[in-house]
């Protein structure tokens, strides 16, 4: 969590302070104390500058959250929810928002495979994309069923091999929300020729 509020071209999108320290106060370990996660990351910046390009007239707050990697669940095949820390923070930021009483966008990102050289594997991307489109239609089915232990599960089972970065942010909000049935919007791959590498990706959406 940060406190900090963000400035893009589009002016200043302010972080809902309140909020973040109402967080804090839920829980019996402490978070991070400092904000150098947010220095390399850029996933939360086109966030913001697609927010202020929807709602240019419109006063709002963010709620900004970072999600550290999961590759030690993977490792040993342990649901992430099993750790009292993860678990207690899903139930604190529901709590939170809910007794807010705010009307509520939640928008979480990340990529889904990361294959070919330029990931460390041995081989071209463009003959595995095939392959990997299959792959993700069962990691998309997964999200979209709204479950966050079988989209684990799906990417655990052979430990995240195509290295799914997208998985702790999606798998918060699964486990936070618990939203039912969403529904697909889209799905494509970036093929990088000249590293012969890959990048796949999708969209979702819940509504009420």
């Amino acid at each position: 969590l940060t406190e900090k509020d963000f400035i893009t071209k589009l002016g200043r999108l302010k972080t809902d302070v309140d909020l973040v320290q109402k967080i804090r106060r839920e829980l019996s370990h402490q978070l991070t104390t400092n904000d150098i996660a947010y220095k390399p990351e850029h996933s939360l910046e086109f966030h913001h500058l697609f927010l202020q390009h929807l709602f240019p007239t419109k006063s709002f707050t963010v709620l900004p959250i970072l999600v550290t990697s999961f590759s030690d669940f993977i490792r040993v095949q342990k649901q992430p929810s099993s750790d009292v820390k993860i678990q207690s923070f899903c139930e604190a930021l529901l709590k939170t928002v809910l007794g807010s009483s705010r009307k509520t966008l939640w928008i979480v990102s990340g990529d889904f495979a990361h294959i070919g050289k330029r990931f460390g594997d041995s081989w071209k991307a463009e003959d595995m994309l095939d392959t990997l489109r299959t792959e993700d239609y069962e990691i998309m089915d997964a999200i979209i069923r709204g479950n966050s232990q079988n989209y684990f599960s799906t990417i655990a089972k052979n430990h995240d091999r195509r290295r799914i970065c997208g998985l702790p942010p999606v798998y918060t909000m699964l486990h936070t929300l618990n939203p039912g049935k969403g529904t697909a919007l889209g799905y494509n791959q970036w093929n990088d020729f000249p590293t012969e590498s890959a990048v796949s990706y999708g969209s979702a959406a819940w509504w009420s």
